[in-house]
């Protein structure tokens, strides 16, 4: 009867069989089929492609029977390495540039890493990690520096959890680590309080309100510096239509002021009794004595420059000579009164301002003479001649 194999395909001689050979057979049992199991070693090359290990009946050397598996060649990526299906100790050092799982046809295996070293178990149907893989090591015992474990070592046994890792440097810990340029993503929350080197203009979000430093708005109008409540320098603005608006400091020209309502009844043109407006003060800062005046006060500069404001009646009948031109040189607008017999004429700049032409009544006239401005009286009899100045 011929003989039979076990799973490591050792000889077994049938009872009787192999007269006067027997002892060949069994030297071969123990010394290549049993030795490879027990401590030998053997080479698989890769070619960029998955390999299989099939053990047949022989008892001479096969690559699948040693303890001891050295993985070479060029992988291409990570592969697998088949080996057969029977209870058996492998011990796995993966040369390769990728990493290679040691399985089975079917069922689970072990992912070893490039460079590692590992013990595995094959218990016929899956194959389990022994317990650890090294960089150095080809046996079980393992100096507690090189070894490494085949699953993520758990927090709770002072590992991480993981099997991957971020960014380079030392590990870190929850309280008061140091982080150096780290990219935080999207946090569900932070707490900013002692941050700094934050830029404004791209790392803030959102409006930063009044009561925080910030303006509570999003939108500006003309250019310069940012207005402060008290005492602020505003150069050239449009104020539009203010609700409210004191101009007791305003100095300056105002050419397209228009004051409204009657100026015998403002405020600032309290004695204006003969003014119907102010529309036309273009440089009056108020009306305040602007006696009978109705039309443009282009002059006044100030309440003291208004006609009355400061001057008095003169009598001058005996500096004045009918057809003389006299010049107002005060400085500021006079009125000239005069009464007079018969036909007469007053001319300011040449323009008759006033006339009076009755026989022989008794006329009564009075003109304005702006400051610069020449007058004179064409009647020789006259009675009065009188100037506010």
């Amino acid at each position: 009867m011929a003989s039979t194999y076990s799973p490591l395909k050792i000889e077994l001689i049938t009872t009787g069989e192999q007269s006067a050979t027997w002892g060949s057979t069994t030297n071969v049992n123990l010394g290549t089929a049993i030795e490879e199991a027990i401590v030998g070693s053997a080479d698989v090359t890769f070619a960029g492609a998955n390999v299989t290990l099939t053990l047949s009946d022989t008892n001479g050397s096969q690559t699948a029977r040693n303890l001891r598996l050295r993985l070479t060649g060029i992988t291409s990526g990570a592969r697998n390495l088949i080996v057969p299906a029977i209870e058996k100790f492998y011990i796995v050092l993966n040369e390769c540039a990728d990493a290679v799982t040691i399985k089975n046809a079917t069922g689970t295996g072990v992912a070893i890493p490039p460079t590692m070293s590992a013990l595995v178990y094959n218990d016929g149907v899956n194959i389990v990690s022994a317990g650890v893989y090294s960089t150095s090591v080809v046996t079980p015992t393992l100096a507690a520096t090189d070894a490494l474990f085949l699953n993520a070592l758990p927090v709770t046994s002072g590992g991480t959890g993981v099997t991957t890792s971020t960014g380079t440097g030392a590990g870190v810990h929850a309280v008061s680590p140091t982080l150096t340029t780290p990219a935080l993503g999207t946090p569900s929350s932070a707490v900013l309080t002692n941050a700094t080197g934050l830029p404004l203009t791209t790392g803030v979000t959102g409006t930063l309100p009044v009561a925080n430093g910030g303006t509570g708005v999003t939108t500006s109008t003309g250019t310069g510096n940012a207005v402060l409540t008290n005492s602020p320098t505003l150069v050239t603005p449009a104020l539009g239509t203010p609700s409210a608006l004191v101009g007791t400091n305003i100095t300056g020209t105002a050419a397209g002021l228009s004051i409204g309502g009657n100026a015998a009844t403002a405020t600032s043109a309290t004695n204006a009794t003969n003014a119907t407006n102010a529309t036309n003060a273009t440089l009056a800062a108020t009306a305040t004595n602007a006696l009978a005046c109705s039309g443009n006060a282009a002059t006044a500069t100030s309440a003291s420059d208004a006609i009355g404001n400061g001057q008095t009646w003169q009598d001058v009948l005996s500096s004045r000579t009918a057809g003389t031109t006299y010049t107002n040189s005060t400085g500021r607008s006079i009125m000239v009164s005069i009464m007079a017999i018969g036909t007469v004429y007053i001319y300011v700049i040449e323009v008759v301002a006033a006339r009076s032409g009755i026989g022989n009544a008794y006329s009564n006239l009075s003109v304005f003479v702006p400051s610069g401005n020449t007058y004179s009286c064409t009647n020789g009899g006259q009675l009065n001649w009188a100037e506010l100045r």
